[in-house]
């Protein structure tokens, strides 16, 4: 059975043909420059290429230009949106995955074996009668990675109408 592109996600080498496609499209950047696709990194739900320069016969110099402004851009794996982004976007997106990682690991740790509730209790304020509703209800619910600080916030905002 044959199942299309938005079923199962896309390998690599598709999203670097598309960074590709995308560096190529911007033409000259500087003079005797146009970009190309550097570093790769793949986040939670997109992957993110770092620009960098290369001469208008596609080397890359020893030591290139200096130019402020964007450092990179992030393919969306479910849309193929693309969006170029700053130095401080980058830094968000690693505080972002990083938050989301820690955050799964730990609901996933007291999930599977009972482990403590006091971060999450000072994190969204809740009460210890809604500590235990929360935990009640973690217990049915099949936790995702990408959507897993969405769950969470469900999650609280149910406890917290629920009393």
């Amino acid at each position: 059975m044959d199942k299309k592109n938005d079923t199962f996600p896309l390998p690599e080498k598709e999203f670097r043909d598309i960074a590709q496609k995308f560096v190529d499209r911007q033409g000259v950047v500087l003079p005797g420059f146009r970009y190309g696709v550097g570093e790769h990194r793949e986040f939670i739900d997109k992957h993110y290429f770092n620009f960098i320069f290369v001469t208008l016969d596609g080397q890359i110099p020893d030591e290139p230009p200096i130019a402020g402004g964007t450092v990179g851009f992030t393919i969306d794996k479910k849309t193929k949106d693309i969006r170029s982004i700053t130095h401080g976007q980058l830094g968000s997106l690693h505080i972002q995955e990083q938050e989301i990682n820690l955050v799964y690991e730990k609901l996933t740790a007291l999930k599977e074996k009972n482990k403590s509730l006091v971060w999450l209790k000072s994190r969204y304020g809740l009460t210890s009668k809604e500590l235990l509703k929360f935990k009640k209800a973690l217990k049915k619910v099949d936790l995702e990675r990408k959507v897993i600080l969405n769950q969470i916030a469900d999650l609280v905002k149910n406890i917290k109408y629920e009393i």
